[in-house]
């Protein structure tokens, strides 16, 4: 949201989740891809994380896996 946005001031913050991401090869102990997922709600109502987890989601743990 806006600072400068009068309406925004007054409404809460969207509901969110952020979840990093670490392929790492145990035998050598190096990190072979990492990825973050972000994901806010659209509206300012409750919904659980899991909500947030949709579709983009599993793309982009799938390209995780896929640059190994």
């Amino acid at each position: 949201m806006r600072t400068d946005d009068p309406i925004g001031a007054l409404i809460a913050p969207h509901n969110g989740v952020v979840i990093a991401l670490r392929l790492v090869r145990l035998d050598t102990a190096t990190v072979e891809g990492s990825v973050t997922f972000r994901n806010h709600s659209r509206v300012t109502v409750n919904q659980s994380a899991d909500r947030l987890l949709n579709g983009d989601f599993r793309r982009t743990v799938l390209r995780l896996l896929g640059s190994s």
